[in-house]
C-alpha cells in the first residue's frame, strides 16, 4: 500500500506544478504600435520632408485614380522594435487591409530609420506585377545607394516610383550590369573573410606546434566548429537573414582556410602556392578597382583565387619536373630537354613547311597541348618516385613552439497580402 499512496503524492505534487506554471503568466512580446492610416504617407517621425510628402502623397493618388484603386502606401518609422521588419510589415498589412477585398491590390513601402532597413511587400494581387526579384531589385540598385548616401528623401521618391511603373505594367529598367566583376563587397563578406582570417591564423598555429596525438583528432572539428558558431551569432546580430547562406558557405571554407595554414608551416610548395594566388587575385582586384570603381565581393575573390592556383598549378608542374629532374641526374636532365627539343622542333617544322599548313590558332593549340605533355613526360620516364614536393617539405618541415500632412478620406479597402516582397538594410 505504500507505494501506490507515495506514487499518488507524486501525481498530485505533477498536477499542482502544472497548475501553477499555467497560472503565470507568460511574459508578452512587445510589439510596436501601428500609426493610423490617414494618408497615403504615413510619417510619424518627420524624416521626409513636407515636398517629398506631398509629391508621394500625388502619385499614390494619381495611381489610385488611374488603376480604379491600386493602393500604393508608404511608412516611415524609427524602429519595428523587437519584431522582424517582415513581421512588423506584416501586422500593418492586415490592419491597414491596403488594396481592395478580392483584388488585393495594395503594395507597402516601409522604411525603419533607426534599424537602417526597408521592405517592400505586395499583396496577393500584385505579386505577379511585383515578384520578390523585382522587389529585392529596386531596393538594392535604387533604394539603399541613396539610403546609403544619406538621403531618405529621394531615396523613397525612386523606389516608389519603380513599383507604380511595374503596376502600371511597364518592365524594370536593365540591370546595372551582369558582369561577375560588377558584384559588390557585403556584409557577408566581411564575416566570411575574417571567419577565413581566424581559421588561416588557427591553422598556422597548430602547424607551428609539435604533432597532435592520433586520439585528438577529434579537436580540429571542435575548432572549425567554434568559429563557424561565432561567425553565424555575428551575422545574425547583423544581418539576420543571410545565416544559412553564410553558414553553409563557413562549412566549406573554413576546413580549407584552416587546411592552408596548418600547410604553410610544413611546406615551402604550399607557401609558393599561396603567395602566388594572393599576388596574381591582388593585381586583379586592384584592376578592376581602378578601372571600373568598385570593390569585387568575396565570391569573385575566391573565384580568383581558385582561378590563379589552377594556373599556378599548371604552370609551375613542368617546373617542378624539370627541378626534381635535375636535382636527381643533371646528365639526364641534359638528355631529356635536348630530346624533347629535337622531337618538339622537328614536329612544328614538318607542321609549318606543309603546302597546306595548319590553321594558326589551332597549330598553337595543338603543339601547345602536345608539348606540355610531352616536357612533363620526358621529366618522368626514368625517375624514382621522389618528388620535389616532398623533399621540400623534408627542408622546410620543422617542430614548432608556441510632420507629414493627413487626410482624413484615405483608408485601407479590404486587401490582404501572403507576406512576399523584399528586404534590405542600409
Amino acid at each position: 500500500m505504500a507505494r501506490p499512496q507515495r506514487m499518488h503524492r507524486h501525481l498530485l505534487s505533477y498536477l499542482w506544478c502544472a497548475m501553477l506554471l499555467f497560472a503565470v503568466p507568460l511574459p508578452a512580446i512587445a510589439q510596436t504600435p501601428i500609426p493610423a492610416l490617414d494618408s497615403p504617407v504615413v510619417d510619424p517621425t518627420g524624416v521626409l520632408s513636407a515636398s517629398t510628402t506631398d509629391r508621394l502623397q500625388q502619385q499614390s493618388r494619381a495611381l489610385f485614380e488611374r488603376s480604379g484603386g491600386a493602393q500604393l502606401q508608404v511608412l516611415v518609422v524609427g524602429s519595428t522594435g523587437d519584431e522582424s521588419i517582415e513581421a512588423y510589415a506584416q501586422r500593418v498589412y492586415d490592419q491597414w487591409q491596403l488594396g481592395r477585398k478580392g483584388v488585393d491590390d495594395g503594395v507597402l513601402l516601409l522604411v525603419a530609420v533607426q534599424d537602417r532597413h526597408v521592405r517592400i511587400q505586395p499583396g496577393y494581387g500584385l505579386e505577379g506585377a511585383i515578384p520578390d526579384a523585382y522587389a529585392k531589385r529596386i531596393i538594392e540598385e535604387t533604394i539603399l545607394p541613396r539610403f546609403r548616401d544619406g538621403d531618405i528623401d529621394q531615396g523613397v521618391i525612386d523606389g516608389s516610383a519603380q513599383v507604380v511603373r511595374l503596376i502600371d505594367g511597364e518592365p524594370l529598367p536593365a540591370p546595372r550590369s551582369n558582369h561577375l566583376l560588377d558584384l559588390t563587397w557585403q556584409a557577408m563578406d566581411s564575416i566570411l573573410l575574417l571567419a577565413m582570417a581566424c581559421a588561416f591564423g588557427l591553422g598556422r598555429w597548430h602547424g607551428r606546434r609539435a604533432a597532435v596525438p592520433a586520439r585528438r583528432w577529434w579537436s580540429r572539428p571542435w575548432n572549425w566548429l567554434a568559429i563557424i558558431v561565432l561567425a553565424a551569432l555575428g551575422m545574425a546580430a547583423w544581418q539576420p537573414r543571410l545565416v544559412v547562406p553564410v553558414v553553409f558557405l563557413l562549412v566549406l571554407l573554413v576546413p580549407l582556410a584552416w587546411s592552408c595554414g596548418r600547410r604553410w608551416n610544413q611546406s615551402a610548395g604550399t607557401r609558393r602556392l599561396l603567395w602566388a594566388m594572393l599576388v596574381a587575385s591582388t593585381a586583379i582586384n586592384v584592376f578592376v578597382l581602378v578601372t571600373r570603381g568598385t570593390v569585387p565581393g568575396l565570391f569573385v575573390h575566391v573565384a580568383l583565387y581558385f582561378l590563379t592556383g589552377i594556373a599556378c598549378g599548371v604552370v609551375g608542374l613542368p617546373l617542378a619536373l624539370a627541378r626534381n629532374c635535375w636535382q636527381t641526374s643533371q646528365r639526364g636532365f641534359v638528355v631529356r630537354a635536348l630530346a624533347f627539343c629535337g622531337v618538339f622542333g622537328a614536329g612544328l617544322g614538318w607542321a609549318l613547311t606543309r603546302a597546306d599548313p595548319f590553321d594558326p590558332a589551332a597549330l598553337l593549340i595543338i603543339f601547345g597541348a602536345g608539348g606540355y605533355v610531352a616536357w612533363n613526360v620526358a621529366m618522368l620516364v626514368g625517375l624514382g618516385s621522389t618528388g620535389s614536393g616532398d623533399d621540400d617539405d623534408r627542408r622546410s618541415g620543422r617542430s614548432g613552439s608556441s510632420s507629414s500632412s493627413s487626410d482624413s478620406s484615405w483608408s485601407g479597402g479590404g486587401g490582404s497580402s501572403g507576406g512576399g516582397g523584399a528586404s534590405g538594410s542600409w
